[in-house]
């Protein structure tokens, strides 16, 4: 098996950090994210302590309760402070709300705000 690099180990952090950001804000406990995620309590909090790390099965589980794709959870995880977290959750939200012509027009703005 490979041995993880210490970037491996910041974006494990940074998941991990995620799902912790996003449990809090949907208000639920470590016991009851497990139920709605169906997955056991250990495991979760195996994961929450940093002695075990999440495998894409468990994250689109955890998305699945969070509401999230799990493109758009990792869209989350790059900004990883709760405010960024929530702001991002709330532009994708309204961003897959658009019709095709808005969501082009969106990103024609994006972009050109970041040039």
């Amino acid at each position: 098996m490979k041995q993880l690099t210490v970037n491996d180990h910041e974006a494990i952090k940074h998941i991990i950090s995620t799902i912790e950001l996003l449990r809090a804000d949907k208000g639920l406990s470590i016991s009851a994210l497990s139920i709605e995620a169906e997955l056991s309590e250990n495991t979760l909090k195996y994961i929450l302590r940093k002695e075990s790390y999440p495998t894409i099965p468990v994250l689109i589980r955890l998305c699945d309760v969070f509401d999230l794709t799990l493109w758009q959870f990792f869209q989350i995880v790059d900004g990883c402070s709760r405010h960024d977290a929530h702001k991002t959750k709330e532009m994708i939200d309204c961003f897959e709300t658009l019709n095709l012509k808005h969501k082009d027009l969106l990103i024609y703005i994006a972009k050109a705000i970041k040039e």
